[in-house]
């Protein structure tokens, strides 16, 4: 072979400059092109080894790194197969020239190109961002071949000329960049090693020590991996993060490509906005972070690592997030967690339990987002009783479907706001032993309604709300006459045209009043609230006041009524005041004459 000097392309000027500009912070990756490249030399001879096709030594299979300060040089070099001289120019003057090419001309067409998915597949030509001069001395598996040097400043110009190299491989030498010489600095290099080729099985060495950590963890099949080595995993991808809630391996090649483990992270508070991190991997190669396309919102914090060929690269983020094959992938990620937290549920009720405290809104959020999710896991669904307890809604069904009928012949399923004093309307309902849940998620009267169209058959009634007549005693004698006498009376010393006064027989008779609220309404003003990030957006509507017809209070006012007409306006305030006490809306003026009563009888002794 004789010393050939030749030129590339007449638009290779016009191409290294375009990279540079559109890559200008992302060089980075050149590292990880170059790597790559010779990992895959290296695996492609140890294949043809075990196939005999080799007939050499076997060497210890490795890509070393080798930076020299001095020389201002960069040194990737591999024990894999190498290359002759033909296959030089094949894959170096045209096949990764092209690549290099087709790569630009994907760029032209997105508009957002900083925001693109990897910037992966430029190959080679990527050690031109860093260097003004690149060398490769290269020598094939191949019996009798020749060693070749290749050399070119990234201008159309490039040399070719033979060499002595005894040793089978390739050494990539590039002569690195007065503005790029931290590429020249060990830890720089071993913080790249460690982002983008880390879980390459191929030992990468750098000063004789061997920096990545070699096979991925979710490559091993799952029935052979320990929960330590999940959480070490968890660890080493993510340090410094608590230990995670649960995980999903997920392992499947048909009808697309993906290995990864997801986690799901514990949560500093139940909106954890700071959380959420999928690191996206192609065949073991680090592509790119912070990965939410890949998944519903209401997964947004999961954190972990896929690797799959089919989620599409060098796109816009926006375009990925349509693309077919990802919302392919998204839902069977979906499908997978689901089937996962079902597990731990029928397997280990106390951890599931655990898990469901700390990220239930999450779980609300995508059974109303995606119906087969709630499928999956309608079974799983828990509240808290009274005792603060957790319970499952279908068991909670099940057991009261029977008692808690209403007109339209539903079953009724009632519940509290855990955020709500409710201390005289939970007298009563553990006095007669009727079983209400309680809600205390910002995202409860959401589900709730969305609880009810999956399960017509059943109604959700806030146990103070005008739908629960089961605290009510149907069997007291109250005759509509006795009731407008009452109404007559009380209306007389209550001067508030947003109160409404009806009169009931609670079936307790310690509870002298409660406020009693339409529930359609009690959930507008809740959904409201959430989505004005409010807590209360106060009433819609006239509140009712519900006097209890049992009541010994209600008696003393009809008996002092024409008696001591003062005596009677103070016990029906009181009474008034004491509903809106227990609801948590007693404030301002009325707090004040309310304590004032109160001190007043309390002289009077």
């Amino acid at each position: 072979m004789k010393k050939e000097e030749g030129n590339l392309s007449v638009s290779t000027e016009n191409l290294l400059p375009i990279i540079k500009k559109w890559l200008y912070s992302e060089h980075d990756i050149f590292l990880r092109e170059l790597i790559s490249n010779a990992h895959d030399a290296v695996m492609k001879l140890k294949q043809l080894k075990m196939e005999g096709i080799f007939e050499g030594e076997e060497p210890e299979y490795c890509v070393e790194i080798i930076p020299d300060k001095e020389k201002k040089t960069l040194t990737i070099r591999d024990n894999g197969l190498g290359m002759t001289v033909d296959e030089i120019k094949k894959y170096i003057n045209q096949i990764a020239f092209s690549g290099a090419k087709e790569f630009v001309a994907k760029y032209e067409k997105v508009k957002d190109q900083n925001n693109l998915i990897g910037h992966f597949g430029l190959g080679f030509y990527s050690s031109f961002m860093v260097a003004d001069k690149v060398e490769i001395v290269s020598k094939s598996f191949q019996k009798d071949s020749q060693a070749v040097h290749w050399e070119s400043d990234g201008s159309v110009k490039y040399v070719l000329e033979p060499v002595s190299k005894t040793e089978v491989g390739t050494d990539i030498t590039l002569h690195i960049l007065e503005d790029s010489k931290e590429y020249l600095e060990t830890y720089r290099i071993k913080e790249l090693i460690k982002k983008y080729s880390n879980f390459l099985p191929v030992k990468i060495k750098l000063e004789n020590e061997v920096i990545n950590k070699g096979e991925p963890l979710w490559k091993k099949n799952p029935a052979d991996i320990k929960d330590e080595e999940y959480i070490e995993f968890y660890r080493e991808l993510f340090p410094g993060e608590y230990e995670p809630l649960f995980w999903v391996h997920l392992k499947t090649d048909y009808p697309f490509e993906l290995t990864g483990i997801l986690y799901f992270p514990k949560l500093v508070h139940e909106l954890d906005a700071s959380k959420g991190n999928v690191k996206l991997f192609v065949n073991n190669v680090f592509v790119a972070d912070k990965l939410k396309e890949v998944t519903p919102e209401f997964l947004s914090v999961i954190m972990g690592a896929l690797d799959s060929p089919d989620i599409p690269l060098n796109v816009s983020r926006s375009q990925l997030q349509g693309d077919p094959r990802t919302k392919k992938i998204s839902s069977h990620i979906v499908k997978k967690i689901a089937e996962k937290l079902e597990s731990i549920y029928e397997d280990n009720r106390e951890k599931y339990i655990q898990i469901w405290e700390e990220i239930n809104t999450y779980i609300k959020f995508g059974c109303i987002q995606d119906t087969n999710f709630y499928e999956n896991l309608k079974k799983a669904v828990l509240f808290k009783n009274l005792e603060k307890n957790w319970v499952g809604l279908e068991e909670y069904i099940e057991r009261n479907k029977d008692k808690n009928i209403n007109k339209d012949n539903k079953s009724l399923v009632l519940y509290l706001s855990e955020e709500k004093d409710n201390a005289g309307i939970e007298e009563i309902l553990k006095e007669n032993q009727i079983e209400t849940l309680l809600t205390h998620s910002v995202i409860d009267s959401h589900f709730i309604d969305f609880l009810e169209r999956q399960k017509t058959d059943i109604k959700f009634a806030s146990a103070d709300s005008d739908l629960n007549e089961i605290i009510f005693d149907s069997l007291y004698p109250f005759s509509e006459e006795k009731e407008k006498q009452m109404k007559e009376v009380f209306q007389k010393y209550i001067d508030d045209k947003n109160l409404e006064i009806q009169f009931k027989p609670f079936k307790s008779e310690t509870m002298p009043s409660m406020l009693i609220n339409p529930e359609a309404i009690r959930r507008m003003q809740e959904m409201t609230a959430m989505m004005m990030g409010k807590k209360n957006m106060g009433s819609f509507s006239k509140d009712i006041l519900t006097i209890n017809a049992k009541s010994s209070l209600a008696a003393k006012v009809m008996l002092y009524d024409s008696s001591d007409s003062e005596k009677a306006k103070k016990i029906v305030l009181n009474m008034k005041d004491l509903a809106y006490l227990s609801a948590g809306k007693l404030k301002g003026d009325a707090l004040t004459g309310f304590m004032k009563r109160m001190v007043e009888d309390l002289n009077k002794g």
